[in-house]
C-alpha cells in the first residue's frame, strides 16, 4: 500500500468514526428514555389513584352474568381490581399477563375482579370469551368517565390496577401490572417451598394409600390361601369318594 492510499484510508476511517459515535449516543439516550418513560408510568398515569393504607371503597356492581359482586363480600382475602375495557388496546396486550397472574395466584386465595368500562355486554362477553377470563367481570355499564367507580378509586387511565389487602386496604395501585406481580411475589414469597410441601404431603397420601392397597392385598391373598385349603379338602373328598364309588363297584 503506498502513502496515498494509506492516507485515504485514514481520512476514510476517521470521517465515519464521529458519525458511528453519534449512532451509539444516539442508541444510547433512545434507550435511556424508553426505559425512563417505562419507569416514570406511574408517575404521569397514577397520580390520582388511592394511596396505599387507603380503605378501598366498596361496590356492588353487576357481573357478566347477571349476578351482583360486592367487594366487601372478598374481605379476608387479597383482591386484585383490575379497570381496563375491551375497546382499550392496551388493556387488551395487559389481559395475557393479568390471566398468568389468576392462574398463579388465584389458587393460593387471591382473588381477582375485572372492573371493565364496556357499555355493552355482548363486547364484554366477547372479549371474556377471547381470552379466556376464568375470573368475575363486573361493570356500570355505562361511559368510563362517568361512572361511579371511576370516581371513586380516581381512574384516569386504564389499564390500573389496584391490590387490597385481607382488610380491605390498597396495599398498592399502579397503572402497571407487573408492580402487582411483583408485589404478589413478596406476599406469597415461598411459592416453591409451598409447592415442594405439598407435593410432600401428596407423596405421603400416595404412600398411605400404597400401605392400604398392601394390607388389602395380604388380606386377599389370605383369603386365597384360605381358598386354596378349601379346595384341597374338596379334591381330598373328592378323591375318598370316588375310592367309595369305586369299591361299590368292585362290590357289584
Amino acid at each position: 500500500m503506498n502513502c496515498k492510499t494509506l492516507f485515504a484510508a485514514l481520512a476514510i476511517m476517521m470521517a465515519a468514526a464521529p458519525t458511528t459515535w453519534a449512532q451509539a449516543q444516539t442508541e444510547n439516550t433512545n434507550a435511556t428514555t424508553t426505559a425512563t418513560a417505562a419507569a416514570d408510568d406511574d408517575a404521569k398515569y397514577a397520580t390520582t389513584l388511592l394511596k396505599p393504607g387507603t380503605q378501598a371503597p366498596d361496590f356492588n356492581l353487576s357481573t357478566a352474568d347477571g349476578k351482583t359482586l360486592r367487594l366487601s363480600q372478598l374481605k379476608g382475602r387479597y383482591v386484585v381490581l383490575d379497570f381496563w375495557a375491551s375497546w382499550c388496546p392496551d388493556c387488551r396486550r395487559d389481559l395475557p399477563h393479568m390471566v398468568r397472574m389468576q392462574q398463579t395466584y388465584g389458587p393460593r386465595g387471591v382473588q381477582f375482579v375485572g372492573v371493565s368500562f364496556d357499555e355493552k355486554k355482548e363486547n364484554l362477553l366477547k372479549a371474556v370469551a377471547d381470552y379466556k377470563l376464568e375470573y368475575p367481570q363486573v361493570s356500570e355499564w355505562k361511559k368510563w368517565k362517568t361512572t361511579t367507580i371511576s370516581k371513586a378509586y380516581g381512574i384516569n387511565w386504564i389499564p390500573s390496577v389496584y391490590l387490597i389487602d385481607p382488610d380491605g386496604k390498597v396495599v398498592l395501585s399502579t397503572v402497571m401490572s407487573d408492580k402487582i406481580e411483583a408485589a404478589l411475589a413478596q406476599i406469597f414469597p415461598s411459592c416453591c417451598e409451598q409447592d415442594s410441601a405439598l407435593e410432600k404431603i401428596d407423596c405421603c397420601k400416595q404412600a398411605q394409600g400404597c400401605c392400604k392397597e398392601k394390607q388389602t392385598c395380604k388380606k386377599a391373598k389370605q383369603h386365597c390361601e384360605k381358598a386354596k385349603q378349601h379346595c384341597e379338602k374338596a379334591k381330598a373328598n373328592c378323591c375318598k369318594a370316588k375310592e367309595h364309588c369305586n369299591k361299590e363297584k368292585r362290590c357289584h
